[in-house]
C-alpha cells in the first residue's frame, strides 16, 4: 500500500453491487487497518486489492478479477475501483482494463459501483 494508512472510518464489510450495462454483479470489500483490502466479485475468488491512492475520501486501486459483460468476458482484465465515501456508501465506478493482444490496444469500460458497510 506504499505506505498509506486506512483509516478507521474505512474499516469494515462493504457489500454491494456494480451496475454494469447488461447485469448487476455483487460485490464485496473487506477493509482491515492490519491486513489490508480484500473484495470478492460475485461468482469468483476473493483477492487483494492493489490500493493507489487514498485522500479526501476517495479510494483508488486495482484487483484482479472480471466485470463479466459479454464484451467484456472473451479477454483478460483487471478491475480499477475509484470511489468515494459518503457516511456509510462508497460510490464511483468499476473499471474492466483489458488488453487485447490480437489488435495489441488496451480498452477500457467503466461500470457505477455502490456498496454499503454492513454494520
Amino acid at each position: 500500500m506504499g505506505g498509506t494508512r486506512i483509516p478507521r472510518k474505512l474499516e469494515g464489510v462493504w457489500r454491494g453491487k456494480i451496475a454494469a450495462y447488461d447485469r448487476d454483479i455483487g460485490i464485496e470489500m473487506t477493509i482491515e487497518r492490519d491486513k489490508g483490502i480484500r473484495v470478492k466479485l460475485q461468482g469468483q475468488e476473493e483477492t487483494s486489492f492493489t490500493l493507489s491512492s487514498l485522500d479526501y475520501s476517495v479510494l483508488f486501486g486495482t484487483f484482479a478479477g472480471k466485470i463479466p459483460t459479454e464484451d467484456n468476458s472473451r479477454f483478460p482484465q483487471h478491475v480499477r475501483l475509484v470511489v468515494v465515501q459518503r457516511g456509510n456508501t462508497l460510490s464511483g465506478q468499476a473499471t474492466a482494463v483489458g488488453r487485447r493482444e490480437d489488435k495489441d490496444f488496451q480498452y477500457e469500460l467503466s461500470s457505477w459501483v455502490e456498496i454499503t458497510r454492513k454494520e
